[in-house]
């Protein structure tokens, strides 16, 4: 686990248009990832993986009475590092729409 980690979200929503927008800075620094020498600690330089800064954008239109549209884009950055995160993958594009049930 990265001993500093930081999270911020800005959100914009324009009730009279529809329109919304938000993005999404992650920050982390740099964490053991292996231990390479064998002593159960982390001590030397390539048994860390490099800091990170994640970012993810989006935006959004209500469209009719009942549905919304949303585009994005989640690591903008792309910031990958295939040997101690590999669960991070690279740029992520994506669209969704949602339909809204009112009561």
């Amino acid at each position: 686990r990265s001993r500093h980690m930081a999270n911020l979200r800005l959100f914009y929503d324009h009730k009279k248009t529809g329109w919304s927008g938000t993005m999404r800075f992650i920050y982390r620094s740099r964490m053991a990832a292996i231990d390479i020498d064998g002593n159960n600690f982390a001590n030397m330089k390539e048994e860390f993986s490099a800091g990170m800064l994640q970012v993810n954008m989006s935006v959004g239109k209500a469209i009719f009475k009942h549905m919304s549209v949303q585009a994005g884009i989640n690591n903008l950055l792309n910031q990958i590092d295939t040997r101690f995160m590999p669960t991070i993958p690279g740029r992520h594009y994506f669209i969704s729409i949602q339909f809204i049930q009112k009561k």
